[in-house]
């Protein structure tokens, strides 16, 4: 089985049994990274958030990282620290300064401000916020929905979204099966047509 991404992954897991924390995509029979979330990392052997790019600076500045005042790093691309999730801030500056830049850029770990539902306190943001990837919508952070503006159906054809093979509905981006969460699809079809589609598409 390929994961998308993985260059050396193993190719004989089973269905359903995806590596890590990749999630099982039954349109495409393979496991795969969250969409517009995360990427495969080889190093952590994982999904993860892209990295922060590391800003320039000057001979005697280093780069840092940092989830919290007291979660940080001196600048790695495999550090969780570092990975661009909307929540963590990265800056340079000397070694004497990091102590006070992380005071003046990040709340403690134990002090940051209450967020509804499943929004987190972002630093680099100065708000509350859902992780990268996913929009506040209906009180939950929530995967977008597919864009339907990719998809050019013919005359007689509609546009449906599907979670399995029996869950499926005619495009609504507030329907739970039209959310890009790699776990569905988006199609044109004939509404006669459908569930012959579907069967012929669904891995589940």
């Amino acid at each position: 089985m390929a994961i998308t991404g993985v260059v050396a992954a193993p190719n004989l897991q089973p269905r359903n049994t995806c590596l890590s924390n990749t999630c099982w995509n039954p349109w495409e029979n393979q496991c795969k990274c969250r969409p517009n979330e995360e990427e495969w990392d080889d190093h952590l052997n994982k999904c993860s958030h892209p990295k922060m790019e590391k800003p320039p600076c000057p001979p005697n500045h280093k780069v840092y990282c940092a989830k919290s005042q007291e979660e940080w790093c001196e600048y790695d691309e495999h550090n969780e620290y570092c990975k661009d999730n909307g929540h963590h801030v990265i800056f340079e500056c000397e070694e004497k300064d990091r102590d006070r830049e992380l005071k003046k850029r990040c709340h403690s770990k134990n002090n940051k401000p209450h967020c509804p539902g499943e929004q987190k306190w972002s630093d680099q943001g100065q708000k509350c916020t859902c992780s990268n990837g996913k929009i506040w919508k209906g009180n939950h952070c929530k995967y977008p929905p597919h864009k339907k503006e990719k998809k050019e159906c013919k005359e007689k054809e509609k546009l449906y979204c599907s979670r399995t093979k029996d869950d499926y509905c005619e495009y609504n981006e507030d329907r739970d099966e039209c959310q890009d969460d790699g776990k569905t699809e988006v199609y044109c079809c004939e509404p006669d047509k459908v569930e012959g589609f579907l069967r012929a598409n669904y891995h589940g």
